[in-house]
């Protein structure tokens, strides 16, 4: 087969390239040769003989540059090349090659490590069952405000009045709260008057998100009614393990935040690092109707002047984001028309929905964006730095590839 045949000839150059570079300068002689022998039989001088036959032949070095990359693999040997010059240069200046060669590790590591945090923190969808199904709901209000912020029972009608979501959750940023109060019997052990971080989050979260506990539950339907059925935590992986030394006891025990005694009901997945914007794992989730125990002297629940949640839903299968703008579109001005609207904000609320990802431009994502956009460029300017390290060497390689070109 020709390809075959090809083949074997290539491979074979690499082995013999001497001594096919000398078959092929016989070969041109040889032709050449005759073309001479001819011109010769034609009455024309020696002289004019070889120059008629190196018209009639063309430029010998144009023909070997030529077959040698037929033989042979020119980006193979232009590699070795390459080597062989950088060795060369390394043995004459040591102490400059390793240097320029430490810049370059350093800028690609550092560039490698930052955007390996952001492509998982940043820019990958949420770590959930099913990520295409998620989405953000965003507000705008003209002249006034633009984020994912809503207040509590602005949370409440939407979740109730629209039929484009299997389910819609709502989470807040993560607070500080105190371990420790009253001790009970079976009390989680733990240092006392440790400062600790709780997202409040609706009852539905997980089951939005499609997240099972890896022990235990997460939240029931109704321990987000009242105070009275929900003094109940989930813990995150890395606190039950870090923390509790990976209990595997720890379900049913109290834990002692802000003097309020919760249940321990569940361990989150390892890899769930929550739907925060900007992510942060926070050491506990606690449901929304205990929000006055976790942050005291606020009142949420028929507060509408309050932004403090976002909005997480996930979308009936099927159900493109075209469908589900229209359906939120209605639901702003709706929501005017009752109770729950005691300012003129509601009417001129537009709300749109977006793929939900930890790089959301609106309410704290925009600081964590300004953040995003730091690291980046701050990486640019480290692996520019390590370039224009190198730039004493770049220039004169650059001018010996372009001679040897």
């Amino acid at each position: 087969m020709l390809w075959a045949r090809r083949f074997w000839l290539k491979l074979r150059s690499l082995f013999r390239h001497d001594r096919n570079a000398q078959r092929l300068d016989d070969e041109i002689q040889f032709h050449l040769d005759q073309q001479i022998a001819e011109n010769l039989s034609a009455g024309m001088s020696r002289e004019e003989a070889r120059y008629a036959a190196m018209r009639a032949f063309g430029n010998p070095t144009f023909l070997k540059e030529e077959t040698r990359d037929t033989w042979g693999w020119t980006w193979l040997e232009q590699i070795a090349q390459d080597l062989r010059f950088g060795l060369r240069a390394l043995r004459r200046k040591p102490g400059f090659s390793i240097l320029v060669i430490l810049a370059l590790a350093l800028g690609i590591g550092v560039n490698t490590t930052v955007f390996t945090a952001l492509d998982a923190t940043a820019f990958r969808p949420l770590p959930v069952e099913e990520p295409d199904l998620i989405v953000r709901v965003i507000r705008w209000i003209p002249q006034r405000y633009g984020g994912t912020l809503f207040s509590l029972p602005e949370y409440v009608y939407y979740r109730d009045h629209n039929d484009v979501f299997l389910g819609l959750a709502a989470d807040s940023c993560c607070y500080n709260v105190v371990y420790g109060g009253q001790p009970a019997a079976n009390a989680v052990t733990m240092h006392q008057s440790a400062l600790l971080t709780a997202r409040l989050v609706s009852e539905n979260y997980f089951e939005v998100l499609g997240i099972n506990a890896v022990l235990g539950r997460t939240f029931l339907p109704e321990e987000g009614q009242s105070e009275k059925s929900n003094p109940v935590a989930v813990l995150s992986y890395q606190f039950w393990q870090q923390r509790v030394n990976s209990d595997p006891n720890i379900l049913g025990k109290s834990l002692i935040l802000n003097a309020t005694h919760f249940t321990v009901v569940g361990i989150a997945p390892r890899d769930f690092i929550g739907s925060g914007d900007p992510p942060a794992v926070p050491d506990v989730w606690i449901p929304l109707a205990m929000q006055r125990y976790i942050v005291p002297g606020s009142q949420w629940m028929n507060n509408t002047n309050t932004y403090n949640v976002r909005m997480v839903g996930q979308l009936q299968p099927g159900t493109a984001l075209k469908r589900a703008q229209p359906v939120l579109t209605v639901l702003a001005p709706q929501l005017a028309h009752t109770p729950i609207a005691k300012d003129q904000t509601a009417s001129t609320t537009h709300l749109t929905v977006k793929r939900a990802s930890f790089l959301d431009f609106g309410g704290t994502g925009a600081e964590f964006a300004v953040s995003v956009t730091l690291a980046l460029a701050a990486a640019g300017m480290v692996l520019l730095v390590a370039c224009a390290s190198r730039r004493r060497g770049a220039i004169p390689r650059y001018v010996v590839s372009s001679v040897r070109s």
